[in-house]
């Protein structure tokens, strides 16, 4: 995913998710700790856990939901 330095993401929960910064910065509250993600970082939210996001600048990231169904497959 491409995400535009949009700032921030109001909290939320949803089943597991995990990821991998390819490019930017942003900053990651995950069940109330924050910490500042770069290139090459890491994360795993695990289900139900409340986080929220705030993107600093335009940051890439892979990310896996355990959400089979979570995207719809573009035409």
């Amino acid at each position: 995913m491409q995400i535009e330095p949009i700032g921030k993401v109001t909290e939320h929960a949803h089943r597991a998710q995990f990821g991998m910064v390819l490019d930017g910065e942003m900053s990651l509250t995950i069940g109330g700790v924050t910490r500042i993600y770069r290139k090459g970082d890491t994360y795993f939210i695990p289900k139900g856990v409340p986080h929220s996001a705030v993107f600093h600048s335009k940051v890439f990231v892979v990310d896996f939901f355990d959400e089979p169904a979570r995207y719809k497959e573009k035409s």
